[in-house]
């Protein structure tokens, strides 16, 4: 899960909206809205517009949008998982 999606979905819950509901208020598509709360950043607008869509997002939600922003940064800076390390190959056993 992304931190910023968990961040407005709890924003969202706490004030029992549905995301058609901010659709309908906030021209921001539902199927956006439950993208950015999955943490689905390949249904996502390029990060200029998420930024302000974000910012949008937040506002209406009550929530503290630099927050949100932070957030956000965090998510797509997150380091990247370690590669395992590859196990050597043992030599196979040789004939006597």
């Amino acid at each position: 899960m992304a931190l910023v999606g968990d961040y407005l979905r709890h924003a969202r819950e706490t004030r029992g909206l549905a995301p058609l509901q901010i659709e309908i208020d906030t021209r921001i598509r539902a199927n956006i809205i439950e993208a950015l709360e999955a943490g689905d950043f390949s249904q996502l607008p390029p990060e200029p517009f998420l930024r302000g869509l974000i910012r949008t997002y937040a506002a209406y939600l009550g929530a503290d949008s630099q927050e949100a922003l932070r957030l956000l940064i965090s998510d797509l800076t997150a380091p990247p998982k370690p590669k395992p390390i590859p196990q050597p190959i043992a030599p196979p056993p040789t004939a006597r």
